[in-house]
């Protein structure tokens, strides 16, 4: 069962998280409206203009203490059995959001730790989909259901292959991309206890 405090975000880190997007697309964000968030899957929004689109990003952040037991997935809200209401899930295989930014809070209002993914590269993927559908769902909460999306395959290469494009202080062999140094047995070792991963071998 994922953490109940496990969340997408509150306006204590939405500047911290503002930062973080800004500093990678050297844009603007700001956090986006109620109707973005609902109907969209979408957290923060860099306004579109003549020279640049806009880019939507769903987030979600969870706490600093399951750092350890998280950090190879992305967790994605996949059902609402009391309301009803359109998922993350079904908005993102639908095609809303651009990218999704997955990271851990600490008390201070810092986000440490984070992976920014590709939404529209890793829909590229003939297998996405399949994935999302095959993992096990986990109940943080009433009528919330998610699923971990894996990052890796069982070899520990990248299940999506170019779709992490930024990450900072998380799990990466290469460490000139910004994460602590891992082998592939290690983010193997890493996959979340909870997570029965159902990956595609081709």
């Amino acid at each position: 069962m994922a953490p109940p405090d496990d969340f997408a975000g509150n306006e204590v880190y939405d500047s911290e998280v503002e930062r973080i997007l800004a500093g990678y697309f050297d844009r603007p964000f700001r956090a986006a409206t109620r109707t973005e968030d609902l109907w969209e899957g979408t957290d923060y929004v860099a306004d579109g203009n003549a020279e640049a689109p806009s880019i939507r990003v769903a987030a979600r952040l969870r706490a600093m203490k399951y750092f350890d037991i998280y950090p190879c997935s992305l967790l994605i809200r996949s059902g609402r059995p009391r309301s009803g209401r359109k998922t993350e899930l079904q908005k993102i295989l639908g095609g809303e959001g651009d990218f999704y930014i997955y990271g851990f809070r600490d008390s201070r209002g810092a986000v440490p730790a984070w992976v920014l993914f590709d939404l529209n590269r890793a829909r590229q993927h003939s297998h996405f989909r399949y994935v999302m559908h095959a993992q096990r769902t986990m109940t943080p909460r009433p009528d919330s259901e998610c699923k971990d999306l894996p990052l890796f395959v069982h070899d520990g290469k990248e299940l999506f292959p170019g779709a992490i494009v930024a990450s900072h202080g998380m799990f990466w062999g290469d460490p000139t991309r910004g994460g602590r140094p891992l082998t592939s047995d290690q983010v193997i070792a890493l996959a979340p206890a909870t997570a029965h991963w159902n990956v595609p071998k081709n």
